[in-house]
């Protein structure tokens, strides 16, 4: 699956900052929001092929935004990862309408990998 516009969710300030940098140097374009009003406005307008969202969100948490982001258009079949440092190992399975996690802390090529792997996994398989 090949995307080029991620929008990363996220309300701590510095892990947004870091998955901009890597991600933008990866070659992806970046949008980022730090709240779930923002997320909103911001998933409308740059229609993402990808989002990553934190799952632990003052608010509205991730499992909530998720829930909003599927009910826009523009967003609703967009594949989504959580990128968080509090689940265990299979909680994405636990989470309706998540395609994946990715865990904090991460390294600038981790993230990047860990992406390519979870979109590589969506793809349909040449035998099916």
């Amino acid at each position: 699956m090949e995307v080029r516009r991620i929008l990363a969710i996220d309300d701590d300030e510095d892990i947004l900052t870091v998955v901009q940098k890597v991600l933008r140097r990866a070659g992806w374009e970046i949008h980022t929001a730090g709240s779930h009003e923002e997320a909103m406005a911001l998933a409308a307008t740059v229609r993402p092929e990808l989002i990553l969202l934190d799952m632990d969100m003052p608010g509205c948490d991730g499992a909530c935004l998720l829930e909003r982001l599927r009910g826009l258009p523009e967003t609703a079949a967009v594949p989504v990862f959580f990128l968080s440092g509090g689940f265990g190992a299979d909680d994405s399975d636990t989470i309706p309408g998540a395609q994946g996690l990715l865990r904090k802390p991460f390294g600038p090529t981790e993230l990047p990998a860990q992406i390519r792997r979870l979109l590589d996994a969506l793809e349909p398989s040449a035998s099916a």
